[in-house]
């Protein structure tokens, strides 16, 4: 049977504690996973500037298949999270069960997908000979097991759905602390392993999202999952379907939105100088790990808020989007004031050479960290409130959010500041700081509104 013991009471218990009990582990998790990619890319440096150009090139697809699989995982946590609040059982079970057939089919997709573009994506980028070589060994072993990394990601989704978090936690901490043991080994051929080189790096990813899979259907099996699995329940249904992916679609767009502002900030960047590149490049990796608090709480605000709308607990759902919001702008608050001021050790951490041009890049890195942590705040209330449009069963506004803050202001705005003003990078980094301030206001604002708005009647009867 389910240990009770060590289940939250997202419905009845304590909004603050049960909040943060239930997003620790989700930190945990991510900060792992973050590790594992730094410990990864200094592996595969080892090989020398080609094998870093040939993962430098595997971007595009990977970051397609993180934002598909995070979409499917976040559609299934919506779902679930709402079907036990309403105390339907039966439809939570038939939630989780359509959403791994989902997570089957947008694997194969993605590998049929992965093996066609490869070639044709490679020669365009330009890349030859060894380079083209260990970029395509890396692709097609990654699209060869997309299905079992879009069945984590599902797994996922129903563990963090369900409340217990720590499952989540210790399904993806095991799959990355094997992928960092195996990422040497596979990558150098250490003792009985063969050398594989990037091909190795690919190989331990693989072997790492099985593993993570196996301790889930394990997990699911031995019931330390609510959610129980028949055979019957594998019948794929349009109703379900069509709710993950209205949920889990947009945010899946709107993480894409990232990567594609991304080319804009470089190539405005590279106009002024490779050392702003540079710094954009490392500022951005301090800022993806500065805001994991903020997507940790989002993942909790998902389940928490998700199941209690499920159970009209209308007064409770505000209560808890209030209560996480604060606790995000002061999380993300502490975090801007340590950016702030160390800025510069943040940056050496991953800044290797020196001179000139590492000077060049320490300063721009500088002023871009100053600028951004200065926007931190909002983008945990953003963070918090899109997951809360989730939960209710609602994507769109995730999308429309992230569209302006992207498309309407980030990216023009940083153009305008950095060219007709004259303010060069400065100008690049505060158009992006703005874009972020307008996203947590905007966010925060259109959710109460909504909320308040439809169900405003029905909380004075809770």
């Amino acid at each position: 049977m389910e240990d009770k013991r060590k289940s939250l009471d997202l419905l009845k218990g304590n909004i603050g504690k049960t909040f943060i009990l239930l997003a620790i582990p989700i930190l945990m998790a991510m900060l792992m996973q973050t590790f594992f990619n730094i410990v990864d890319t200094y592996f595969v440096s080892r090989l020398g500037t080609d094998a870093i150009a040939a993962m430098g090139l595997t971007f595009p697809i990977f970051m397609l298949s993180i934002s598909l699989g995070s979409g499917v995982s976040i559609g299934i946590s919506s779902l679930v999270a709402r079907s036990i609040g309403a105390g339907e059982r039966e439809k939570s079970f038939l939630a989780a069960a359509n959403g791994l057939l989902l997570a089957v089919a947008v694997g194969l997709f993605f590998f049929a997908f992965g093996i066609t573009i490869v070639d044709p994506m490679l020669r365009f980028i330009g890349a030859e000979g060894e380079v083209f070589r260990m970029a395509r060994s890396y692709i097609v072993i990654v699209a060869i097991t997309m299905p079992i990394k879009f069945l984590l990601a599902a797994i996922d989704g129903i563990f963090r759905g369900e409340g217990k978090t720590g499952l989540s936690m210790v399904v993806l901490v095991s799959g990355s602390a094997a992928n960092i043991l195996l990422d040497p080994l596979l990558i150098f051929g250490l003792g009985p392993f063969p050398r594989l080189e990037v091909a190795g790096a690919a190989v331990a990813t693989a072997i790492a999202w099985a593993i993570g899979v196996i301790i889930g259907i394990l997990f699911i099996l031995k019931k330390k999952s609510s959610i129980v699995l028949r055979p019957h329940h594998f019948r794929c249904k349009w109703e379900y379907i069509k709710n993950i992916l209205a949920v889990g679609l947009p945010s899946s767009v709107a993480q894409g939105a990232i990567a594609f502002t991304m080319v804009f900030v470089n190539r405005f960047a590279m106009d002024f100088s490779r050392e702003a590149v540079a710094a954009y490049a490392l500022g951005f990796r301090i800022d993806s790990i500065a805001i994991l608090p903020g997507v940790a709480f989002g993942a909790a605000t998902i389940a928490m808020l998700g199941q209690n709308f499920g159970a009209k607990n209308y007064r409770r759902v505000e209560g808890i989007f209030r209560k996480a919001t604060v606790f995000g702008m002061l999380v993300m608050g502490a975090i801007a004031i340590l950016v702030w001021i160390f800025p510069k050790p943040l940056l050496m951490i991953f800044l290797e050479e020196s001179g000139e041009g590492a000077s060049e890049v320490l300063r721009q890195g500088t002023s871009y960290l100053r600028i951004m942590a200065l926007s931190y705040i909002f983008v945990g209330m953003g963070m918090v409130s899109n997951a809360s449009f989730q939960a209710v069963g609602r994507g769109i506004p995730t999308f429309v959010t992230t569209a302006i803050r992207f498309f309407i202001l980030a990216i023009p705005l940083s153009y305008t500041l950095a060219y007709l003003f004259g303010l060069k990078t400065i100008g690049i980094w505060l158009g992006l700081s703005v874009s972020n301030v307008f996203f947590g206001f905007v966010s925060r604002y259109w959710f109460l509104y909504s909320f308040s708005k439809e169900y405003r009647l029905k909380k004075d009867f809770q």
